[in-house]
């Protein structure tokens, strides 16, 4: 009574082995950057492809600032919607005293009170100096030293 059948829930991948092959139970080991930069430099389009791999980062980041500004703003408009309603509820339920069960509502309502200001504070950290600007900042510093790059190795080509 009470048992979790694991046998029903989906296995997914962890973070730490999703480049392993699904047939081979080794681990895969992670390449330095160093190594990288002599498998590029090994392929004939190593270069071409090292600065496409920097542009769809760059997209990729901006996709994921996008979502969390989103969802951000998509929660911190819940939240204000649902501390306005608790406390429109808060003040319905204490209009009466004596009522069944009154503390304990009241409770919740405080308990949602709270954890909207709580979520409210998160979303304004995330949109703020913890994630969306530092990240934003790295992207746009990544962005000109790949366009940077790109111009140097195009100048190159063309004196070769």
């Amino acid at each position: 009574m009470g048992d979790i059948d694991l046998s029903s829930i989906p296995s997914f991948k962890s973070t730490d082995n999703l480049m392993a092959d699904p047939l081979s139970s080794s681990p895969v080991n992670s390449l330095s950057a160093a190594d990288i930069d002599d498998r590029f430099l090994a392929l004939p389009e190593g270069i071409d492809l090292a600065l496409h791999r920097a542009k769809v980062w760059s997209k990729y980041t901006k996709d994921v600032i996008a979502y969390i500004e989103k969802r951000s703003q998509i929660e911190a408009e819940h939240s204000r919607t649902l501390i306005k309603h608790a406390h429109q509820m808060k003040a319905i339920l204490k209009e009466e005293s004596f009522l069944p069960f009154q503390s304990i509502y009241c409770t919740a309502i405080d308990q949602d009170i709270e954890n909207g200001n709580s979520s409210l504070a998160t979303c304004a950290l995330l949109l703020g100096h913890k994630f969306v600007e530092p990240m934003t900042a790295r992207r746009v510093e990544h962005e000109k030293t790949r366009k940077q790059i790109k111009e140097m190795w195009t100048r190159e080509l063309k004196r070769m």
